[in-house]
């Protein structure tokens, strides 16, 4: 079994991650912690080895990985298009806290990903600290309308 700490550094690891906001409305009881506009997040990267992207979408029922080709994530990202508020650009890390450990849901889901420090709970939450911690906005639908909830 190879050693772990090389596989942290494995050439075809992604080391940048797009994080993908997406708004929808009120499906479930716990879309009533959320706002409208950050109601799911998903994460996409680029891998070397691939030559192509991961996209990574934590679902109700199982998480979705997928390989991609530019084509392909392009079309998925179209076909998403009325749906994506805001595209972060984050650094993958390796450091997550205890709280990204308790539950399995989109924002636990992605914080784990990305290896980050968040005590998020929503999408919103997420974002907020992903842009305390110099995120990169790449995309925003500046014009959506935030209804502040609990985050």
């Amino acid at each position: 079994m190879d050693d772990p700490e090389s596989i942290i550094d494995a050439p075809g690891e992604v080391a940048f991650w797009h994080v993908v906001f997406l708004s929808g409305p009120c499906r479930s009881w716990w879309d009533l912690l959320t706002c409208e506009r950050f109601r799911h997040v998903c994460a996409y990267g680029y891998s070397p080895a691939l030559d192509g992207f991961i996209l990574v979408d934590p679902g109700r029922g199982h998480t979705r990985v997928t390989g991609m080709t530019a084509e392909t994530l392009g079309l998925w990202l179209a076909k998403n298009d009325a749906s994506i508020t805001e595209v972060l650009l984050v650094k993958g890390g390796d450091e997550t806290s205890l709280i990204s450990r308790l539950g399995y849901w989109c924002t636990t889901s992605v914080k784990r990903l990305l290896g980050v420090r968040s005590s998020a709970f929503t999408p919103e939450g997420l974002r907020r600290d992903l842009l305390r911690n110099n995120a990169e906005v790449v995309r925003s639908r500046e014009n959506a309308q935030t209804t502040r909830r609990r985050s």
